[in-house]
């Protein structure tokens, strides 16, 4: 449900006397509008990081064993059409304490999964959870969606836009009005909630699947410009 929310509409007025530049029309009877509106639209995409971070001395058998859970993890994730993922960074890296080598080695590899589908993201996640570990969830807003509530926003804005200059102009006794100039800009202002998992891949074995719940977002435009009163 869209809930529309003005946040403001500023009118300076600029009554002037007739400016004259070499080779430039005077202008006159001018005012300046600004009308933002905003509304909240709740987040429909969902990611999530999941990774497996081991430690050992046999940096060979670390590696084998992320290799084979990723990929693992991988082929799990082939049976949802709507997901998609990506592998993130993979690290191989000796541990050293107080500037020595202590024959240990970290090697960790994440993947990222995104969707718009929280109930296959949700078996998902799941699924992934006995194998990797899950690291961070957050939402945001699909290109899809922060489009249409642009465009939204911007028809509304205009409306309110030139309601606002037909007022002014009949209330200083003016017959109608030209524009000068018009400026449309807009604002996403995204609360990217993250969620931190807790417990590892080994604990989430027989684990229930996940709920997610997404919060909504701010997007906001403004439309600014100035008008010439006519007679």
């Amino acid at each position: 449900m869209r809930c529309f929310k003005l946040l403001t509409i500023t009118t300076l007025i600029l009554l002037t006397t007739p400016l004259v530049f070499a080779d430039a029309e005077p202008t006159f009877n001018h005012a300046s509008l600004n009308v933002s509106v905003s509304e909240e639209v709740r987040a429909d995409t969902i990611i999530a990081t999941l990774g497996i971070k081991l430690q050992g001395k046999d940096s060979s058998k670390l590696i084998n064993e992320v290799n084979t859970r990723v990929g693992k993890a991988l082929k799990e994730l082939t049976r949802f059409d709507n997901i998609k993922a990506e592998t993130l960074d993979y690290h191989t890296q000796p541990i050293y304490q107080s500037g020595r080598q202590t024959g240990l080695y970290d090697v960790s590899q994440s993947i990222r999964i995104e969707s718009l589908d929280f109930d296959a993201f949700s078996k998902a996640v799941q699924k992934l959870q006995s194998i990797l570990d899950l690291q961070s969830v957050s939402y945001q807003l699909s290109t899809a969606a922060r489009t249409a509530s642009t465009d939204r926003l911007t028809s509304d804005a205009i409306k309110r836009f030139s309601a606002r200059a037909n007022k002014i102009t009949t209330d200083f006794g003016f017959n109608d009005y030209r524009l000068v100039n018009i400026n449309i800009g807009g604002a996403s202002q995204y609360e990217f909630r993250r969620q931190k998992s807790r417990g590892t891949a080994e604990m989430a074995m027989s684990a229930a699947a996940p709920a997610f719940q997404a919060g909504e977002q701010s997007v906001s435009v403004s439309v600014n410009g100035t008008i010439e009163m006519l007679k």
